[in-house]
């Protein structure tokens, strides 16, 4: 039997609970990327040699940042979604 493909990257909120032992499980699953939003930041880790490590731009997405995915789940939290939405949009347009 085969297992499932492990997705290219994760992402968790966890605002309430530390996350650090998930990093042991999505190693464990080989998943290239965990991103990370603990209320305030969100932070892309990457698989390396087992482990994570903490990286600005992902590699799976290029055009992301995690200054650009805190930006805008910041926003999302104070301006009209179909904004901050349209907004993001647009900046995923300029920076392919």
């Amino acid at each position: 039997d085969e297992l499932p493909l492990a997705p290219d990257l994760v992402c968790e909120i966890d605002v309430f609970h530390l996350s650090k032992e998930k990093f042991k499980i999505y190693a464990d699953l080989d998943i290239p990327e965990f991103w990370l939003h603990d209320g305030e930041s969100l932070k892309i880790h990457k698989l390396q040699g087992g482990e994570y490590g903490e990286i600005e731009r992902s590699e799976e997405l290029p055009n992301l940042t995690s200054a650009v995915l805190t930006e805008f789940l910041r926003r999302g939290q104070n301006e009209p979604q179909f904004q901050v939405l349209s907004d993001f949009q647009s900046c995923l347009q300029e920076n392919k």
